[in-house]
């Protein structure tokens, strides 16, 4: 039985996480497999998020060692897809930048180098997209990439925390038994803030 702090949340978690993956599916399937390269990382990190909190809601029947350690393992690796997410739709803006630029000083290939390294240092083995074509809609890009930057602290703060809870060791920032609080504050909160504010950019039509 469901009958603590925690297991709300992540049945809260679960539940936000349902119209955000759909949100960025129907963004994927609209834009083309070939512009979507952020977009895949962010369907991907929603249905990290609502694997998470199932196993963590699983565990209420069935305490299995496999199981704990399958949830703090998902717990870990959900900051890459965020990560990844962003360099993508950053890509997506230089792409569009070195267009009608005659010097390129950054392309697309020096944040799939960046994509990869996460990749590498995470253990999360995901396929990223080929190189992103952007089309004519600057307004849109320039939209994005206000977004992207805009959502930077949020991802600073999910960052700072797996950065504590590494590191630290101690009551509050811990996956297991840490302070709820901090947990809630520094882990789903920004990660939604970023994902709905990258969705809602893209939602609105671009003004004329």
């Amino acid at each position: 039985m469901i009958d603590d702090a925690q297991g709300i949340v992540s049945i809260v978690e679960l539940v936000l996480n349902v119209p955000s993956l759909i949100l960025a599916l129907i963004i994927c399937a609209r834009h083309g497999s070939s512009r979507s390269s952020g977009w895949i990382y962010t369907v991907l990190l929603c249905l990290v998020r609502m694997v998470g909190a199932s196993c963590h809601l699983l565990t209420y029947s069935n305490s299995s060692t496999r199981l704990i350690k399958a949830t703090l393992i998902i717990e870990e690796i959900g900051l890459s897809p965020l990560l990844l997410a962003a360099l993508g739709l950053i890509s997506r803006f230089i792409d569009w930048v070195n267009i009608g630029s005659a010097h390129t000083r950054l392309d697309v290939a020096h944040f799939r180098i960046l994509q990869l390294l996460i990749l590498l240092a995470t253990v999360l083995c995901v396929v990223g997209g080929t190189s992103t074509k952007p089309g004519p809609d600057g307004a849109s890009e320039r939209a994005i990439a206000v977004s992207v930057a805009l959502a930077l602290p949020f991802t600073a703060i999910r960052l700072t925390f797996l950065v504590l809870v590494t590191f630290l060791h101690n009551d509050t920032f811990r996956l297991l038994h840490g302070s709820l609080g901090a947990r809630i504050a520094m882990v789903p909160i920004p990660e939604h803030i970023v994902i709905d504010s990258w969705t809602f950019t893209v939602s609105i039509p671009p003004r004329k």
